[in-house]
């Protein structure tokens, strides 16, 4: 599946190149050597008219849903959150995907979705490890609920 990414004008694209990552899904068998030749180097990105088409986002009614800053506090508490760094004691990856909480006010109901991933390798041993902790919440109501958590 393509992916894009659209840049307003005048925007600036940064790209950033490192030693210190490493492939995640697939790590490399033997240690590789990557030279950056940054005065014959050129990036071209594509350039693509706007569509023809109206934004999709704008057919569509706002129901107003909205986030609610109280109870996305209520998610990231550090109850929530679990030990901060499982793979301690090498070069560790840390990905957070939070989207917070949304209250779709229609239905009154809370919906909470946190993401943390962990990837870590250790010297020159060329597999890695990852670890996913996931904290999803339902909640209707003014009751409390207990989040839903994956088993470490």
């Amino acid at each position: 599946m393509p992916i894009a990414q659209a840049f307003p004008t005048g925007h600036r694209l940064r790209l950033s190149l490192s030693t210190l990552y490493w492939p995640l899904a697939w790590p490399s068998p033997a240690p590789a050597c990557l030279t950056v030749y940054p005065r014959a180097g050129a990036i071209d990105l594509p350039v693509r008219a706007p569509p023809r088409r109206p934004d999709t986002a704008r057919l569509w009614p706002d129901r107003g849903n909205r986030v609610d800053a109280a109870a996305d506090d209520r998610l990231r508490s550090p109850q929530l959150a679990g030990p901060p760094r499982p793979c301690r004691g090498s070069p560790t990856l840390e990905v957070i995907d939070d989207n917070g909480v949304c209250r779709l006010e229609e239905v009154t109901l809370e919906v909470a979705n946190r993401t943390t991933e962990w990837y870590s390798s250790e010297g020159d041993d060329f597999r890695s490890r990852g670890e996913t902790r996931a904290v999803r919440r339902l909640q209707r109501g003014t009751g409390r609920c207990a989040p839903i958590r994956a088993p470490s």
